[in-house]
């Protein structure tokens, strides 16, 4: 229905607008938030970092300066100057031992807990000297072979020690050494303070920040002295612990980055769980101090904010759906009721009398009252048109009709046309005939003047040759008796080459039978075997020829005989008559001089009479296809016209519906 699609639209659009409006500022302020968080946590990590750090750095202030009163007092300094045997009951002897290790070194260790040793190397012996230790009874233990001498002497100042194992009982040792020089700058020893690991290793576990977020600390070894929740061990790294750990990953680009840059941030994962580390460095040390913070507790604060922002953004779309059925209700009923009505006129089958109700002065009344008029308008329309399709309709039925009787008339009359060309043609071609003929016989007539002349004056030499003649008629005469016998003898040639012509014919005939048994391997012999048939024809058609050539000589052989004879016995009245004859032909000659003029005068009207004959014949040629033109237009016309007729019936039957 149509109120039902215009209210679902507007709860689309004012729904699909709501939650575009509240899911884009939902999306902002969420990572807006989530930057803030780690931002802040971040800037918190780095500032306890360093907090713990400078702790760490004034604890070891204070065990070096602790380490620098014990190893400096006049007893070591004594020790080591004066101990120049190896021997380690020769060291106990020695009157500075008792008073380093009671006094010096007992004192210090009484003061601080944390303390769980006080050292010293001899630099020129070797020997080991500590509280724990007192003299070290191995004599294959050279102390300056040890690495935290070295380090301490490459210093130059009281520096931490690597993590190393103690010599008895393989204790985890972390100590503040330094090396002891005379006055003249001669190298004494190295003395330090050993210390409790887990002393620092408290203080780092300590360390949170926000919930969950555990700090770590590495060396300048790169050895890992705490990492939380992992049990330490000495010699464990980084690459170590991604080893260790379950679905361990990104320890060795952590590893790699916290000796690059002394601040900075990475990303690891074990447990499976992803944790974000932020870490600074303890100067002097140049240790690592770090925070390991879990990515879920950086999102905490946003997700918090991304459930409350849900509930505000389900609670936006069911206030702003009340708010649509609200605002939409003054104006979805008046478009209802005019829906309705819209709906009752289209039902009334082209019912256009049925009105809109006009809904006031607002603007559904401005649009009923538009409709209104506009149905008026439409009705005046439609009653012109019914009134025009009718008279449209008998007219064009008239001239359907008359293009019809058009079209009988035109063809009737192109046929007239095409049977008087006919006529034309044909009496064109006779007036030609004649005029052949009329010059035939000029041609003829002149040509016979000129033999009558050349008769008349021959005559008299025929008169002359008459006797000559009839001599030599009586020679003829004898040697036609020798031609018959002649022409016997052809005769019996002619039959014996028929003969031989049906035998060819015959052979042929054969050959052509076995080149067609012989399929494509004879069609080449079928080929010579149809033309020796052919040369046989024209053989057989020559000796007929010949036989009847032959037949008509033998009867003209006969017929001159005979003729011969009679010519013999007319030859004398031919003398008589000749010259009655050559009278006759002078009168001739005269008669057919006048003949001629006349003919000559027929040819010359005759010639007028084909050119004109031709030009008619061409007019009407010219006429006939342009009535074949004329009468393709009135066809097309025609149905052109029917086209129309049909298409105002169909306007009229449409017209029928509406009810005006």
């Amino acid at each position: 229905m149509v109120q039902t699609t215009l209210r679902n639209r507007i709860f689309i659009y004012v729904v699909t607008a709501t939650m575009a409006i509240l899911l884009f500022f939902t999306v902002v302020v969420y990572f807006d938030r989530q930057n803030d968080q780690r931002k802040n946590i971040a800037e918190t990590s780095i500032l306890t970092a360093e907090k713990v750090s400078q702790e760490i750095l004034g604890d070891f202030n204070s065990y070096a300066t602790i380490t620098k009163l014990t190893i400096t007092k006049s007893s070591p300094v004594g020790l080591a100057r004066t101990q120049t045997n190896s021997d380690p009951n020769s060291v106990k002897k020695n009157p500075f031992y008792v008073r380093t290790i009671e006094v010096s070194f007992k004192s210090i260790k009484k003061q601080f807990e944390e303390v769980t040793d006080v050292y010293l190397g001899l630099e020129a012996t070797g020997n080991y000297i500590s509280i724990k230790e007192g003299v070290v009874m191995d004599e294959k233990y050279d102390c300056r072979q040890r690495p935290w001498y070295q380090q301490a002497i490459d210093s130059g100042k009281v520096v931490f020690s690597n993590l190393d194992y103690a010599y008895t009982d393989s204790a985890t040792g972390l100590s503040t050494i330094m090396p002891l020089y005379d006055n003249d700058g001669t190298l004494l020893g190295v003395g330090g303070l050993d210390l409790q690991i887990d002393y620092i290793r408290e203080k780092i576990k300590n360390v949170t920040v926000g919930k969950n977020g555990k700090a770590f600390l590495v060396m300048t070894d790169r050895k890992v002295l705490y990492f939380p929740g992992i049990p330490f061990k000495v010699e464990r790294r980084f690459i170590d612990l991604q080893k260790d750990l379950f679905e361990a990953n990104g320890f060795i680009e952590l590893d790699s980055l916290l000796w690059l840059e002394n601040e900075g941030e990475s990303l690891v994962g074990f447990e499976e769980q992803e944790f974000q580390v932020y870490w600074a460095t303890i100067p002097t040390l140049n240790w690592r101090l770090g925070v390991i913070i879990p990515i879920s507790e950086l999102n905490e604060a946003a997700n918090d904010l991304l459930f409350k922002s849900i509930f505000f953004f389900l609670l936006g779309i069911l206030l702003m759906v009340g708010t649509v059925f609200i605002i939409s209700n003054p104006i979805i009923k008046p478009l209802q009721a005019l829906a309705s009505r819209f709906v009752d006129l289209s039902r009334a089958g082209g019912d256009l009398t049925l009105k809109l109700d006009e809904q006031g002065k607002g603007e559904l009344g401005v649009v009923s009252t538009g409709f209104n008029q506009f149905i008026n308008k439409i009705r005046e329309m439609i009653l012109s048109i019914k009134g025009s399709t009718g008279e449209i309709s008998n007219t064009a039925e008239s001239v359907a009709a008359a293009a019809g009787q058009m079209k009988v008339n035109a063809k009737q009359m192109s046929d007239n046309t095409n049977e008087i060309a006919a006529a034309i043609k044909e009496m064109s071609q006779s007036v030609s005939q004649i005029k052949n003929n009329t010059d035939l016989l000029e041609k003829s007539t002149h040509s016979s003047m000129e033999r009558i002349k050349d008769s008349s004056n021959n005559v008299e030499h025929f008169i002359k040759s008459v006797e000559v003649l009839v001599s030599k008629i009586r020679e003829i005469s004898n040697s036609l008796q020798d031609l018959v016998q002649f022409s016997n003898n052809i005769e019996e040639t002619i039959s014996f080459i028929d003969d031989i012509s049906d035998r060819v014919a015959l052979l042929a005939l054969n050959a052509s039978i076995e080149a067609a048994t012989a399929g494509d391997y004879g069609k080449g012999f079928a080929v010579v075997a149809d033309e020796i048939k052919q040369l046989s024809g024209k053989i057989f058609a020559h000796t007929k020829d010949s036989r009847d050539s032959l037949e008509k000589l033998s009867l003209s052989l006969t017929s001159i005989d005979s003729e011969t004879m009679k010519l013999m016995e007319q030859t004398d009245q031919d003398l008589v008559y000749s010259q009655k004859a050559g009278e006759a032909i002078k009168l001739i000659e005269k008669i057919v001089g006048e003949s001629n003029a006349a003919i000559i005068e027929i040819s010359t009207e005759t010639a007028q009479q084909a050119s004109s004959t031709e030009m008619i014949s061409s007019t009407i040629d010219n006429f006939a296809n342009q009535n074949i033109d004329f009468l393709k237009t009135i066809d097309e016309t025609s149905e052109s016209i029917e086209k129309i007729v049909l298409l105002i019936q169909k306007l009229q039957e449409q017209m029928k519906q509406f009810k005006s």
